[in-house]
């Protein structure tokens, strides 16, 4: 089953900087786990990838992570590496906070994007296809 989390915090907070680096630890000594993204403040991360069918996209420059699946609008898939040897095309979906996501692609995915003001947006696709929970510990955003 594909699964994914993502912890989102503030690297100048102690107690937030502190949970982040257990939660983190924990994921990563964790086999299961591959680390889809990795930035000061963001960490994602997916399990039971399958290529084809979810996956994860990473956006040229780390500025963020895609998973699910996605397809052109004409209904042809993307190769894994789309977006991280595209990165005009990276930058289109960041300078528009995902709205050229939106615009060029479809499928199943949750997207987690760093815009060009240093700020994150989590952008789930219109469908809803994949489950999207939040919660907050210690600091961190879940």
């Amino acid at each position: 089953m594909f699964s994914y989390v993502a912890l989102a915090w503030d690297p100048k907070a102690d107690r937030a900087l502190g949970a982040a680096r257990r939660l983190v630890g924990s994921l990563e000594t964790d086999p299961r786990w591959r680390v889809a993204l990795h930035r000061p403040g963001l960490a994602v991360f997916s399990a039971g990838e399958r290529p084809n069918i979810n996956q994860a996209y990473a956006l040229a420059g780390e500025r963020g992570a895609i998973l699910g699946k996605l397809f052109r609008r004409d209904g042809t898939a993307l190769p894994p590496r789309h977006f991280a040897d595209s990165p005009g095309e990276s930058d289109a979906i960041a300078h528009t906070e995902g709205g050229q996501l939106v615009a060029r692609y479809w499928g199943r995915y949750v997207a987690f994007i760093e815009t060009d003001g240093g700020r994150f947006y989590v952008l789930r696709d219109p469908s809803g296809a994949l489950p999207c929970f939040q919660m907050h510990y210690d600091g961190v955003d879940i």
